[in-house]
């Protein structure tokens, strides 16, 4: 229900900037819809205007008089109160309002939410020895506020900026106060990311180097052939022997594979997740905290996933799984978890340590619905002028990026299965609505702004693609031929309709996996 009323709350505000411009230029308005389908409730305004509450809360619509270009053959509409009789750039300006409309109500919810709840905080979880970060003073537990005298947001955000320059200076904040930090990055080779499985109980590999695998050179042969050439994914699982630099040889079991491209980073690993339980799910309660997941000490929310990690295999009480990163041909991390039918949970509950013993199955479901604290506090401003100041700039930063998304979209660098229709929406609300208000409001913010992106698109049937017919006229002064216009218009619906259920496919797919 939450779903219906959010997204019919993001459609209305857009077509309320199409009724307020359409009513600024005297166009004639049939009708204003709240939902669709059956009348629920109906009122005649002064100006003629019918406003509608229908029965089903799935978006809005405005209703224009002479709204169908078609209808007018080439001939010039007698009627001046009909939207296609009024000038080219009335109708821009009406066509421009409903984006600007989206696109203003997300700067609005962002600007409140740093006001009311303060700004997202990117913290530091983990700072890899030897490398540029460590080298350059950064220490785990760090909060990082601003990248070259610029303020962050969020990961994504701080990886772009790392990637695309030679040299930055962070500015973080830890208890001794703040601290400006120069660090170069640097190019790490491909990683992989292993879970295997063996007899040994206690393998210790760190520092280790990977010479062979299956008898064959590691740097020529590494994991390609255990990937699938057409998906990319791994085929497994799979019989892996791995020599190492001490001679050793490694008999294992290989169950998960990931492969990291060569990239350009500064060796830190960021707090995604904390151990604190906001709102739980039985076995679990509001306010847990978890010390260890069998016998695992839980000392940050990295170790959690590494955890969970393995259950996603099969349970085995004798043998365990090693997850293991290989960068190059260099081990770096190497831990031991095991995958059992029944897990030993501890949490500090109410100041009184406890263990839950709980099936396998329940653990992963119950686990997977509760909601964690952010693993770092938000940055709260006091000064509200400031606190709205910070806001648009967190809307700017936003819209460049979606901006930056859409471009990779059309030049091929992204693929249209990435993006989340109806469907991934809905879950995604549905997961806001479980963390609070903040969450919602976050979320509506995010999908009004991209709302409004995705409508200045000159594609035909957005509003994009009507900015750009007037456009034309504007420029040329000569009526498009309407009729062209309408097919034009007609053929980019059709176009976006099947494009919305190519989307909802692949949301479909992802809920049911």
């Amino acid at each position: 229900m939450i779903f219906f009323l959010v997204f019919t709350a993001i459609v209305v505000v857009h077509e309320f900037g199409h009724y307020l411009f359409a009513r600024l230029f005297k166009v004639k308005i049939i009708s204003f819809a709240v939902g669709f389908g059956p009348k629920i409730f109906s009122r005649k305004g002064k100006d003629g205007t019918e406003f509608r509450l229908n029965v089903f809360p799935l978006g809005g619509y405005l209703k224009m008089e002479g709204e169908d270009p078609t209808a007018f053959e080439g001939e010039e509409p007698a009627d001046k109160g009909l939207y296609y009789a009024k000038p080219a750039w009335q109708r821009f300006f009406i066509a421009f309002a409903g984006p600007a409309f989206s696109i203003i109500a997300g700067y609005v919810l962002l600007a409140m939410v740093a006001v009311i709840w303060g700004i997202p905080s990117v913290g530091i979880a983990q700072v890899d020895p030897s490398s540029p970060a460590m080298e350059a003073g950064m220490k785990s537990g760090d909060v990082i506020t601003h990248m070259n005298g610029k303020r962050v947001f969020d990961l994504t955000e701080i990886s772009e900026i790392i990637k695309e320059n030679e040299r930055v200076q962070f500015t973080v904040k830890r208890e001794s106060g703040v601290k400006q930090v120069n660090v170069s990055p640097r190019v790490f080779p491909v990683q992989y990311n292993l879970v295997l499985k063996t007899s040994d109980s206690a393998i210790s590999k760190e520092g280790l180097t990977v010479e062979k695998i299956n008898g064959e050179d590691w740097e020529e042969q590494r994991l390609e052939n255990y990937m699938n050439k057409e998906s990319g994914e791994s085929v497994l699982p799979r019989e892996a022997e791995l020599t190492l630099s001490n001679s050793e040889t490694m008999t294992a079991t290989l169950y998960g594979l990931q492969r990291i491209q060569e990239r350009k980073v500064i060796g830190i690993t960021f707090a995604t997740l904390s151990k604190t339980i906001k709102k739980g799910v039985a076995p679990f309660k509001d306010g847990d905290k978890i010390f260890s997941i069998n016998n695992n000490a839980i000392n940050s929310g990295n170790d959690m996933f590494n955890v969970l990690r393995v259950m996603d295999f099969p349970a085995d009480r004798e043998s365990p799984y090693h997850y293991m990163e290989i960068r190059g041909d260099k081990i770096i991390e190497n831990e031991t978890y095991r995958s059992l039918n029944a897990i030993s949970v501890t949490v500090l509950r109410n100041g009184e340590e406890i263990t839950l013993e709980i099936p396998r199955e329940a653990f992963i479901e119950s686990i997977g619905q509760c909601v964690f604290e952010p693993p770092v506090p938000n940055q709260t401003i006091s000064n509200p002028v400031r606190a709205v100041s910070i806001g648009f700039q967190w809307s700017n930063n936003l819209l460049r990026r979606m901006g930056k998304i859409i471009t990779e979209l059309f030049s091929g660098q992204r693929n249209v299965s990435e993006f989340s229709g109806p469907i991934g929406i809905m879950a995604v609300i549905g997961q806001a609505s479980d963390a609070g208000l903040e969450s919602v409001i976050l979320i509506v913010a995010l999908i009004t702004l991209n709302l409004g992106i995705i409508n200045l698109l000159p594609l035909p049937a957005l509003d994009g693609g009507r900015i750009v017919f007037n456009l034309i006229e504007m420029i040329m002064r000569k009526r498009i031929n309407p009729v062209i216009e309408g097919y034009i218009h007609t053929a980019g619906f059709f176009f976006i309709i099947g494009l919305s259920f190519y989307i909802m496919y692949f949301d479909i797919l992802r809920f049911m996996n």
